[in-house]
């Protein structure tokens, strides 16, 4: 077995072409591109991608981590779509206890805890609850107050209407500003 380490507190470095590439310091923490990494494993790219690639041998599958300026994509698959898989569910959390995008193992949507959810069976939405009935493609719950459905004609100038038709014939609601 091949060795290398330290019999003095100090740390390892590594280096080609007279410069600093990679360090272990002697707490333990890895740099590479950094002689004081701060973390477990710290890379830093002073290139303009600023850029990590973990892939397989073919390329096919990766994760890579890119700069805030190139964070065109994160995590892609051979394509080049963004991909990510998680056993069970995947939640996307932006501070807080609660998770802010659920996509659950049977492919239902929640965002923000039920303020829109989306039934992957039924194609169903609710708005204001994760259980839109079965007999409404939308269904909207308010849990105190006046519940009111508000549609507007941004410009101020044309009709706003709820049309609802079956089997040709059209039944419709809604403010006519012609008069």
């Amino acid at each position: 077995a091949m060795v290398i380490k330290t019999t003095s507190d100090s740390s390892i470095h590594f280096g080609t072409n007279a410069l600093p590439r990679m360090i272990i310091q002697n707490d333990g923490n890895v740099g590479i591109g950094t002689t004081g990494p701060v973390s477990r494993l710290q890379v830093v790219d002073s290139g303009s991608t600023g850029q990590i690639t973990l892939g397989d041998s073919t390329n096919a599958n990766y994760l890579r981590l890119l700069s805030q300026a190139v964070l065109s994509q994160s995590i892609v698959d051979s394509s080049g779509a963004l991909y990510l898989k998680a056993a069970t569910s995947l939640a996307l959390q932006t501070g807080g206890a609660n998770s802010r995008l659920l996509i659950d193992s049977s492919g239902n949507f929640d965002f923000n805890s039920g303020q829109v959810y989306v039934n992957a069976t039924t194609g169903n939405v609710g708005i204001g609850t994760t259980a839109p009935g079965d007999s409404a493609i939308l269904d909207i719950v308010k849990s105190s107050g006046v519940a009111k459905l508000k549609l507007t004609a941004a410009d101020g100038t044309n009709d706003s209407w709820i049309n609802i038709e079956t089997n040709n014939t059209d039944w419709s609601l809604g403010i006519d500003k012609s008069d």
